[in-house]
């Protein structure tokens, strides 16, 4: 796809103010990105110190008890979490129990789970203390349990394990159901489920991309971005997760790109009016060059543009005027030597000049005669002739020209071409051959026409010798002639006289320099010796016998 100019521009400016202003934007852009990056750090740090002081056993445990007390419902948390603070858990040594809470009963018939809750509420509860030093905004700490995607329970939720919370915050329970379907979080999951091509024992956080800015899960209390990390258990995955309260850095991100946006949408206006004014500046004059050029090809070469532009785009306006003039006089110059020459030859002239003298080339001669023409013409009027000739010429000429020759000159009613000369052709010979054969043809139809209409017709001879001639513009400043000279050029008007009328002979020299099949419908005699006039001993020629048997 092709641009216009002002586009280019325009591209261009865009282009030069980027290099000096994106990579500033893009600064501005990524810094609540590297905050973010810090964040998600930290966490992990933290994460990682945590599960690290949880117990393999007590993980086992807690996630046996939480396997053992899956519910979708409504829970008794808070009654959990206080039963498990210190101080307040029932074990066959304390003998505690906390009565106005359903999960005292099942607490005390896992004595090994309760002791590992106990436990490890308090990691969770110092992590969520050493992350809030750290410099974290944290709302929990907790595990949860996922023993894959199957139906039942785990087909949509997760089950909590434990959290950091106190029971007067919002605290979770053991086997209490969490939707991920609802929050679409698949994400999540994806994270350390084989089967959606996870590996546990990796840290996981949410998307950073949905679909432009980071997945924050935003209610009321604020906008919430989660760091995990993940690791098989037996039956099934825990997950050590970490919610950190983001809003400050979700505004930044925002701010940011507003600002990147109308930075860069100040930069294109920028660029369009500078391109617009730059653009006026050269287009107009580029604008005006083409107009000159598309007059040159329609050949109005009188046309002229007006100066104007930049001093470099006025210099060139200038040397295209003065192109377009040199042009014009070179036009009319091959205009007037084609009337005279050939348009090979009037091209070659208007580009090289002629040179005086001559040069010797290979070349086919080809002689036309109308035979008897004194006697057909002796009745009539000068004007009858000249138009009678002129008609016949008219359907003559443009074969010879079709066929690649040079008409050299009219000889009365007689007609001088050659092949081969002033351009080099190395079929020259099957050339003239083909006209001669053509030419032929051509004054047949018109006699047939010239017959009807009652008008008088002429019959006629040709003959073609090849071989080398002289060839080149002969004569004088004053007058000049391209012409071809020599005895190939005297033995192809011999063999004009000798043909038979109607048809062509030509010369030893042009059979020998054939090289394609003769025409269709065309006959070529064996080569046998002929007296012309010129020549004390008989010359070799074969006679063509167009569309007919010879002798016929």
């Amino acid at each position: 796809m092709k641009l216009k100019f002002r586009a280019v521009l325009t591209l261009s400016m865009l282009g030069v103010a980027g290099l000096a202003a994106v990579p500033a934007i893009l600064a501005e852009a990524r810094r609540p990105w590297d905050e973010l990056a810090q964040l998600v750090h930290t966490a992990e740090g933290v994460l990682a110190s945590t599960m690290a002081q949880l117990p393999q056993a007590d993980r086992e445990a807690m996630t046996r008890f939480a396997r053992a007390h899956l519910d979708t419902g409504e829970v008794d948390a808070a009654g959990f979490v206080e039963l498990v603070t210190p101080g307040a858990v029932a074990t066959p040594t304390t003998g505690k129990t906390t009565a106005s809470s359903p999960w005292a009963a099942a607490l005390a018939a896992d004595p090994k789970a309760a002791e590992a809750f106990a436990r490890s509420w308090r990691v969770l509860a110092a992590a969520r203390e050493a992350a809030g030093r750290a410099g974290l905004n944290v709302d929990d700490i907790y595990l949860t349990l996922d023993d894959g995607i199957k139906p039942g329970f785990f087909q949509d939720h997760l089950a909590f394990v434990l959290g950091a919370q106190r029971a007067d915050e919002s605290p979770i329970a053991p086997g209490e159901g969490y939707n991920v379907t609802a929050i679409d979080g698949l994400f999540w999951r994806a994270s350390y489920l084989p089967e959606l091509g996870g590996q546990p024992g990796r840290f996981g956080q949410n998307p950073t991309r949905d679909p432009v800015l980071p997945r924050f899960e935003t209610d009321e209390w604020g906008s919430w971005y989660s760091v995990w990390l993940s690791e098989r258990v037996p039956g099934g995955y825990l997950a050590l997760t970490m919610d950190i309260e983001a809003s400050a850095v979700r505004t930044a991100m925002i701010s940011a790109a507003q600002r990147s946006a109308l930075l860069l949408a100040a930069l294109v206006l920028l660029a369009a009016l500078v391109a617009r004014y730059i653009s006026g500046r050269i287009s107009r004059p580029v604008a005006a060059l083409r107009d000159g050029a598309l007059a040159v090809a329609a050949e109005r070469y009188d046309h002229r543009v007006k100066v104007q532009g930049p001093l470099e785009v006025a210099q060139l306006i200038q040397e295209f005027n003065l192109m377009t003039g040199k042009l014009a006089e070179r036009v009319n110059l091959l205009q007037t030597l084609e009337k005279m020459l050939s348009k090979e030859l009037a091209a070659a002239a208007a580009r090289d000049g002629l040179r005086l003298g001559g040069e010797e080339a290979e070349c086919s001669v080809l002689f036309t005669d109308f035979a008897n023409f004194s006697g057909t013409t002796e009745s009539m009027r000068a004007t009858e002739i000249v138009g009678t000739l002129n008609a016949y010429f008219s359907v003559l000429i443009p074969i010879i020209k079709r066929n690649g020759g040079f008409v050299d000159k009219y000889i009365g009613d007689a007609i001088v071409a050659f092949f081969g000369a002033p351009i080099p052709l190395a079929d020259h010979a099957d050339r003239a051959v083909r006209c001669a054969v053509e030419l032929q043809r051509a004054v047949r139809t018109l006699n047939a026409e010239r017959r009807a209409q009652g008008l008088p017709v002429f019959s006629m001879r040709v003959g073609v010798n090849s071989g080398e001639v002289v060839v080149g513009a002969i004569g004088c400043d004053e007058k000049l002639e391209y012409t071809s000279i020599g005895e190939t050029t005297t033995l192809a008007q011999r063999m004009e006289t000798a043909c038979t009328v109607g048809e062509a002979c030509i010369a030893s020299g042009t059979r020998r320099a054939l090289r394609e099949p003769l025409p269709e419908g065309v006959t070529l005699d064996a080569e046998g010796p002929v007296r012309v006039k010129g020549y004390a001993d008989e010359v070799l020629a074969s006679r063509l016998w167009i569309d007919r048997a010879p002798d016929a």
